[in-house]
């Protein structure tokens, strides 16, 4: 009985981390193709790949926040003006800091690079 009740306990483990990581699941499409930003998405292959959402902050911060289509916020991305030209980048999967750098401030730019850096690093 204790066996069964053992070999129970791990299907289920395996199960719901099975469960975890599926709904962090990249959307499938062909990686080659340029990325296309809109006023609150993110294309690549003609396919949503991330939404994302503007928050104002405090003192000239903008916080971006992605999720991907299913739902599940993938990133948050931290823009302060006294940092012109970099971001930091908390991803929810594995809750790490990254500095990302920035050519451009404008909005639909600064989305843009930030999901070319969570694809490049499988994220998105």
């Amino acid at each position: 009985m204790k066996k069964l009740l053992f070999c129970l306990g791990l299907l289920i483990a395996s199960v719901s981390s099975f469960a975890q990581d599926d709904k962090f699941q990249p959307v499938e499409r062909n990686r080659r193709m340029p990325f296309i930003a809109g006023d609150t998405y993110i294309k690549q292959d003609n396919k949503v790949i991330a939404f994302y959402t503007i928050e104002a902050g405090a003192e000239d911060t903008k916080k971006f926040i992605f999720t991907l289509p299913n739902g599940t916020v993938v990133a948050e991305a931290l823009l302060k003006k006294v940092n012109a030209g970099k971001m930091v980048v908390t991803t929810m999967a594995d809750n790490k800091k990254h500095t990302v750098g920035l050519k451009n401030i404008s909005a639909m730019d600064v989305a843009r690079e930030v999901g070319i850096f969570l694809s490049d690093n499988k994220y998105l």
